[in-house]
């Protein structure tokens, strides 16, 4: 019987980004030892930032710009990603 759900995605520690809403840093906890690129975009989905990430646990990323809402995609190297939303005050 399958449900749907990718029994690895399931058993992958989630991320968590903080602190939200933000005046200039977030940290994004991995959850376990991860690889790949965070990238942050404004609301039209430009590119404003990016930032490898190299076997780390977390990173603390700087949200320059603006006051408003940006999105955090994170994209691990086998080519699955997550995204955020991140409101910067």
């Amino acid at each position: 019987f399958t449900v749907g759900l990718d029994e690895q995605t399931m058993n992958e520690p989630e991320m968590e980004f903080y602190p939200n809403p933000t005046s200039d840093f977030v940290t994004v906890d991995f959850g376990e030892n991860r690889t790949g690129q965070l990238i942050v975009s404004n609301t039209l989905r430009q590119e404003v930032q990016s930032f490898a990430v190299s076997n780390s646990t977390s990173e603390q990323i700087p949200i320059s710009g603006k006051k408003g809402l940006y999105f955090i995609r994170f994209i691990k190297d086998d080519g699955t990603e997550q995204s955020f939303r991140v409101i910067k005050n």
